[in-house]
């Protein structure tokens, strides 16, 4: 379903690097640049800008998800956890 909505909408996700590649492999200018290409075309929204979207998309997706991709991400958000005493 959701797959379907955002080729609706225009987005190019084989603009963005290969998910075989670990998150943290990427430079983050590839990263930035590769979001702008994916949604240049997107219908209802505008092209990725990272002080535009960027705290959008946080509220949006799975922090678990995000730490089993990222063992960055992971020791980021167990700190984080420790620090609020969740």
């Amino acid at each position: 379903m959701v797959k379907l909505y955002v080729e609706e909408q225009g987005f190019q996700e084989n603009q963005l690097p290969s998910a075989a590649n670990a998150v943290e492999s990427i430079a983050k200018q590839q990263v930035y640049q590769s979001l702008a290409n994916a949604s240049r075309d997107c219908k209802t929204k505008a092209q990725y800008g990272k002080g535009e979207h960027s705290f959008k998309i946080l509220a949006e997706i799975d922090p678990m998800k995000v730490g089993a991709a990222s063992p960055w991400a992971k020791r980021f958000l167990e700190e984080l956890n420790n620090k609020m005493g969740a």
